[in-house]
């Protein structure tokens, strides 16, 4: 990827030279212990009117786990795709119901994800390589966006951490 496709590609810019598939490898665990420190009332209770509860939150990442899943397939197998944009603020709406689980977001993220990585796995070099184009960023590779999602784990484990230090404090 280009110096200037990183500067614009959300969340890249995280990995620091980590591997994004084993950042997505080993995001499960490290989700686990993170909200092994909340308790359900914390995890279900918006920390302020304007940001997301910690279901919430779970909520966001099964959906943007889907959208990956349908992108990562559709660059594997079509030549040089457009990308739909997606909007997660109108997705999050449908959040505030009692249908959208902590236990349905957590088993829908794990499923897709664990879905996701067994067919991240199977890529050659030559599939990496596989072009499309990103609504916003422009040119990119199937890699990248493999890059986004593991930036996007990095993002709200890091979001996560920092709720858990600010209620021990």
């Amino acid at each position: 990827m280009s110096e200037e496709t990183a500067n614009i590609t959300p969340y890249v810019h995280l990995l620091d030279g980590r591997a994004p598939d084993e950042v997505m490898r080993t995001t499960p665990t490290a989700l686990n212990a993170l909200l092994a420190r909340f308790t359900a009332e914390e995890i279900t209770t918006r920390p302020s009117p304007d940001k997301w509860s910690l279901r919430e939150l779970l909520c966001h990442m099964a959906d943007c786990e889907i959208a990956w899943a349908w992108r990562l397939r559709q660059v594997y197998g079509e030549s040089n795709p457009t990308l739909q944009s997606f909007e997660q603020d109108p997705w999050a709406r449908a959040y505030d119901g009692v249908r959208y689980t902590t236990e349905a977001a957590l088993t829908t993220w794990r499923t897709v994800r664990m879905w996701n990585l067994a067919l991240v796995e199977t890529f050659s070099a030559e599939d990496k390589a596989r072009p499309a184009m990103h609504p916003s960023a422009g040119p990119i590779t199937l890699w990248t966006l493999v890059e986004i999602a593991a930036g996007h784990d990095l993002h709200h484990l890091a979001g996560l951490e920092k709720r858990a230090a600010a209620r021990q404090q």
